[in-house]
């Protein structure tokens, strides 16, 4: 009897609890730990989606990007954003694996990469959610510049498979017809810059092939470094690309766009189905960089005639422009093309980058801990100044002491005529003037050349002093990158410690609970003096009880410790400008579907700066901390 009332007690305090972790809990845990929730919620189409055109988009999204194509067709688009505010403050990035077998091509390397479009969230690029199908590729090729016509007959299932049998070339030239459409007749229709240049179509780079298949922003750090992008729940590669291999069930044929599940950006077949030409010639990998040597063309993603052991995001090929005398084609090999913009599209925007590549690397003098208000910049454009005015100085005198010897060797010239001419007295005064004037210019002729020896050991400082200047401003700039890379993985940790601090109150409230119904049970339904077994089986519970609680209550404590040390320690390292500077991409760092951590950074944001700025008294801090934390669980 008591036991089952403790049970049912117990049950009901559980599924208030587990309520509460359905509803919230659960979806920030796989937000952490990248289980699968993200996966769900970004496979998952809205129940209100339109219905589906299977020639255009088979499995259309709110945020699709729809441009117009000749011939009443059209493409879709997916953005995938790059930065937040600053077009010179472009993405950098880890390509390649550490897995591959092939080091030659795979190995990592470093890679930047930045959208040409901006919107409220950043910058973006725009690439096709589909590999260019038949249909697609009928359309451009009719319409040929708009001096063919369109195709007369109904689309069918066949129409819906990538376009493949094309040659680079082939590749290049569709994108170019649908550029002039897009400049031309589909103007309206196609995406702008700020300024109202449309956009122009064209084959993606290696780089923002790899950043969007890899899941861009959209995925945590982690997830994107992995080798591939993260699947939902009890889904396997086989559930997102067609390849050969037990599982796939492809058979070597290309098959109809959009039946697998889409990667985390949304685009489908990103692996497998036909492999995709790249704009960018290939580049062998080497010690963390690209090799210089530029060789045929790349393609990337694998194919139905692939192996599994080739569908990763790593995974890029090298072919040839041509082959036996004719231009290099594959029957499965296809395209996806991205919409861009020029990297300016006015004298303004010009003059403005201009201005931003000036100040770049530059020392900011408020950054007091993180070396910038030494100024060495400043302190070596002062020494630059000095031997600059120091030069001209020795030029004005090399040119005075010019001017000096020539005007000795005129009277030199004078008295040696006037020698020729005169009596001896004057003969003996006139080599004596001669004597005189040839001490003169010899020592003019000496100081000139050590003047001309001084300006050139000047020139030679400065062009020094200038690659001197020149290194620093690049060692300053990765600093400042290094920085910002440092303190977004600080927010980042702070934003998991508010999130812990939060699940491990709720864990000691249930546990507090639990101890609380059972001390009253006890009480409602005791023991019989007599019953040894019953009082040492409720005495049993209550110790295992009362030192659960104990252990959640030091555990809270503890992270609200490691909190404020990790506060503490943030705005001892970096100023806090610098930390609100960064908050956007410490949020985006986790992926943009991760659950709510991106609240909990920017907590830790706001409390680094009340922190800094406000009381110390810690017990008071905690408590705040705490309540905040907790707040932010209780309201998803």
């Amino acid at each position: 009897m008591q036991k089952s009332l403790l049970s049912q007690a117990c049950a009901l305090t559980a599924q208030g609890y587990n309520s509460f972790r359905h509803r919230g809990t659960m979806m920030l845990l796989g937000a952490l730990l990248g289980i699968g929730v993200m996966g769900v919620a970004a496979m998952t189409s809205p129940a209100h989606a339109a219905k589906a055109d299977q020639t255009w988009n088979p499995k259309p999204a709110p945020d699709d990007v729809t441009v117009a194509m000749p011939c009443g067709g059209s493409m879709v688009f997916k953005k995938v954003y790059t930065s937040n505010d600053k077009k010179l403050d472009d993405k950098g990035f880890s390509a390649g694996s550490n897995n591959s077998d092939s080091m030659l091509s795979q190995s990592p390397n470093g890679r930047y990469i930045q959208g040409a479009f901006h919107d409220k969230d950043g910058y973006y690029y725009l690439m096709a959610k589909y590999e260019l199908t038949e249909a697609q590729y009928k359309v451009l090729s009719s319409w040929d510049g708009g001096k063919g016509k369109c195709p007369t007959a109904k689309f069918t299932v066949k129409d819906r498979t990538p376009k493949t049998g094309l040659s680079w070339f082939d590749a290049v030239n569709l994108t170019r017809s649908y550029s002039l459409f897009l400049s031309g007749e589909g103007a309206s229709s196609a995406p702008k810059s700020s300024d109202s240049v449309p956009a122009f179509a064209r084959l993606p780079t290696d780089s923002e092939w790899e950043f969007a298949a890899r899941g861009g922003m959209n995925v945590s750090s982690s997830e994107f470094s992995a080798d591939v992008f993260p699947f939902a729940d009890g889904k396997t590669i086989a559930d997102y690309a067609w390849f050969k291999g037990q599982g796939s069930s492809s058979d070597g044929k290309v098959r109809v766009i959009g039946l697998k599940e889409p990667n985390p950006l949304g685009f489908y077949d990103i692996l497998g189905n036909v492999s995709e030409m790249m704009l960018d010639p290939f580049h062998a990998t080497r010690t963390g960089r690209l090799h210089g040597q530029s060789g045929g063309f790349t393609v990337r993603g694998g194919s139905v005639l692939s192996g599994p052991d080739e569908m990763i995001t790593a995974y890029r090929s090298e072919r040839a422009y041509f082959t036996k005398g004719k231009e290099t084609q594959g029957r499965d090999m296809g395209l996806r093309m991205v919409l861009s913009l020029p990297f300016t599209t006015s004298i303004n925007e010009v003059r403005d980058l201009n201005a931003q590549v000036a100040k770049l690397g530059t020392d900011d003098l408020a950054d007091t801990k993180g070396g910038g208000s030494v100024n060495t910049l400043g302190e070596l454009d002062k020494i630059l100044a000095q031997h600059k005015a120091a030069q001209a100085r020795a030029e004005a005198e090399s040119k005075k002491a010019i001017a000096q010897a020539e005007e000795a060797r005129k009277k030199a010239e004078t008295a040696k005529s006037s020698a020729k001419a005169g009596s001896d007295a004057v003969k003996a005064e006139n080599e004596q003037l001669k004597k005189e004037l040839a001490a003169q210019k010899s020592e003019a002729d000496t100081a000139r050349n050590e003047l001309k020896n001084m300006g050139q050991y000047i020139l030679t400082m400065n062009q020094n002093l200038n690659k001197l200047r020149a290194n620093m401003i690049e060692s300053n700039a990765r600093r400042d990158e290094m920085r910002d890379r440092a303190i977004i993985s600080s927010m980042r940790l702070g934003g998991y410690l508010c999130s812990s601090i939060a699940k491990a109150e709720v864990e000691r409230e249930l546990k507090d609970n639990v101890l609380s119904i059972l001390t009253r049970t006890q009480k409602s339904i005791p023991c019989k003096d007599d019953d040894s077994k019953c009082l040492k089986r409720n005495a049993e519970q209550l110790s295992k009880a009362e030192q659960n609680v104990a252990i959640a209550r030091v555990t809270v404590d503890y992270l609200l410790s490691y909190y404020a040390d990790h506060l503490t320690d943030t705005n001892d390292t970096f100023d806090h400008k610098f930390i609100k500077a960064q908050l956007k991409n410490a949020q985006q760092a986790m992926g943009r579907n991760n659950g709510e951590l991106h609240r909990y950074i920017a907590q830790f944001e706001t409390d680094a700066q009340k922190y800094r700025n406000g009381s110390r008294d810690l017990e008071e801090n905690k408590k705040r901390w705490l309540k905040q934390c907790l707040g932010i669980a209780r309201n998803k």
